[in-house]
């Protein structure tokens, strides 16, 4: 049988995972190659790790966002909401924020790569942020403290 809650919990989950990983692992990998000034070597993996990282986010956030309202629909639980508004952050973040670096980044023309990576790294940040609300907000209806698990 499908379960809403836990559907709206585990894709969020995974949206949080993957924004984690980018921050603790990629952007420090990312960092620690501009320090070392391989602009080179940022523009090489940029150039791949962007697109997959895209190709796997797009789908991750709709159907994470499907997931909270189709929750809410059937709970009427407040948290899916803040889950499926901080979910669309991330888009929104990215797309308002970040845009300029991840051209930048995948421009060849780009002269101050290493500059440009550390920006990104930096304000990459709060996705993550919005995407452990994200979590945190779909798995709380599942907690024992929670009145509307029941």
């Amino acid at each position: 049988m499908v379960n809403a809650r836990f559907d709206a919990a585990a894709t969020s989950c995974v949206v949080a995972g993957a924004m984690l990983w980018v921050s603790l692992v990629d952007c420090k990998t990312f960092t620690s190659l501009a320090k070392a000034n391989k602009a080179d070597t940022i523009k090489d993996v940029f150039g791949i790790w962007w697109p997959a990282g895209k190709a796997f986010m797009v789908p991750a956030l709709a159907i994470s966002v499907a997931s909270q309202l189709w929750a809410f629909a059937e709970r009427k639980t407040k948290n899916y909401l803040l889950s499926a508004i901080s979910l669309v952050s991330i888009g929104l973040y990215t797309g308002a924020v970040l845009k300029e670096d991840i051209a930048r980044l995948r421009s060849s023309s780009n002269t101050d790569t290493c500059a440009t990576v550390m920006s990104f790294c930096k304000l990459h940040h709060p996705r993550t942020g919005f995407a452990l609300i994200a979590a945190f907000s779909s798995l709380y209806p599942l907690s024992p403290w929670s009145s509307s698990g029941k």
